[in-house]
């Protein structure tokens, strides 16, 4: 059997994936935009940048280190 490559392109909502065992394609979660700047990060260079405020801050305020809580990256199928 030949290999199936797939580049990973978004086509209808869905991101190909390169398997040797058949066609694959996962489907994407909506996106989720920070719509304001977080209050946290009022007196830090990031005073300028929006964040959704879900994010667990792993260092603190700056520099923004973070991951996605949890149940989040759960839901949406461990896609990121």
């Amino acid at each position: 059997m030949g290999k199936t490559m797939m580049d990973g392109k978004m086509v209808g909502g869905k991101i190909s994936l390169s398997t040797e065992l058949r066609e694959t394609s996962l489907e994407m979660p909506p996106r989720q935009d920070a719509e304001k700047v977080d209050a946290r990060d009022a007196d830090t260079p990031d005073n300028w940048i929006k964040r959704h405020g879900a994010m667990v801050r792993l260092t603190g305020r700056h520099p923004f280190n973070t991951e996605p809580p949890l149940k989040v990256l759960q839901d949406a199928g461990w896609i990121t």
